[in-house]
């Protein structure tokens, strides 16, 4: 009898080896997404803490850069009127002395009076003066330029005082009122940028006759900023 389960037997039979299991690597863990890193800044500050603007601080200084832009516009009215007078001034003057040179000259032809030649003369040299200066100084063009810049504060007052009325109109939050001044007060800066100069003498006057009139509203005369 075979007995092939004792191993110090002839019989005995070798189990056959079993293969290994293929290898199978584990699934890779998902990744562990890291904690979003939260700057360490400060706040942002209330829009008005502590109520340090007020609507009448906004509404003074709106109502100042108002009376600011009217009185600019009349005094480049005045500089406008001053350059149309000196066209008047010099270019009257050199038409009626061209002409008289001219009758002057035609009268002259058939007369040998020396004094009637001396007078075409000056006519002369005076009309040769008076050209090149009007010119030169192209008092006209002037005028036109200081009464577009007239125009152009005028304008800008009036957005002001839109401004002003609709805060009293329709009153809203101190900020949105703030951030409309702002955005107004840009156009301004940016508008008066290629306009000319004013000079005192101009603004000395309109602002004389805003007192005297009482065109100038009294709300930014007694407003005060701290």
């Amino acid at each position: 009898m075979m007995n092939v389960n004792n191993p110090e037997s002839p019989d005995y039979l070798q189990p056959t080896p079993q293969p290994d299991p293929p290898f199978t690597p584990p699934p890779n863990p998902q990744p562990i997404p890291p904690e979003p890193m939260i700057p360490d800044v400060d706040p942002a500050p209330p829009a008005n803490p502590d109520g340090l603007v007020n609507r009448e601080d906004i509404l003074a200084r709106a109502e100042d850069r108002r009376n600011l832009c009217r009185i600019m516009s009349w005094a480049h009215i005045y500089i406008s009127v001053r350059w149309s007078n000196t066209n008047l001034y010099i270019g009257i003057p050199s038409t009626i002395f061209a002409a008289i040179a001219s009758v002057q000259a035609i009268s002259d032809l058939g007369s040998g009076d020396v004094s009637l030649k001396v007078l075409q003369i000056i006519f002369s040299v005076i009309v040769a003066g008076l050209a090149p200066l009007l010119t030169f100084l192209n008092p006209s063009e002037k005028a036109g330029i200081h009464k577009m810049t007239s125009r152009v504060y005028e304008q800008l007052a009036d957005r002001y005082d839109a401004f002003i009325l609709r805060c009293q109109l329709e009153p809203r939050s101190i900020q949105e009122e703030l951030n409309e001044l702002v955005a107004i007060n840009q156009e301004y800066v940016e508008a008066k940028k290629p306009l000319p100069v004013t000079p005192e003498w101009a603004y000395q006057k309109a602002r004389s006759a805003a007192d005297q009139q009482g065109l100038v509203a009294p709300m930014a005369t007694k407003h005060h900023s701290d």
